[in-house]
């Protein structure tokens, strides 16, 4: 892949992080989610993209999302090539959200 090619391409990952960010719940104070959403941001401007994928579905976890999160995670785990991250979101994480509506 051509540079100019590599730059679009993760440009576009970081609008698909940014955009599932979207759909965490809002913290209410200065908490450990906070901390964690600050980690995933300096990971976001290093370029660690894995990294901040990682960490927003910890985030997630950890302190619960809004409804099509989990699908919003998928697309930039495809789009990097993490199949097997991809793959989780669909059947392992999100289906026990989905049993769990107070979680996620």
């Amino acid at each position: 892949m051509e540079k100019e090619q590599l730059i679009k391409h993760w440009e576009i990952v970081k609008v698909q992080l940014d955009q599932a960010a979207q759909f965490l719940q809002e913290p209410e104070q200065v908490t450990s989610e906070v901390k964690q959403l600050l980690v995933y941001q300096e990971f976001l401007e290093h370029n660690e993209l894995e990294l901040a994928l990682d960490e927003l579905a910890e985030v997630a976890m950890n302190f619960g999302c809004k409804p099509g999160f989990w699908r919003r995670l998928k697309k930039p785990a495809i789009q990097m090539g993490l199949l097997e991250k991809a793959k989780e979101y669909e059947e392992g994480v999100w289906p026990r959200f989905v049993q769990n509506p107070a979680i996620c």
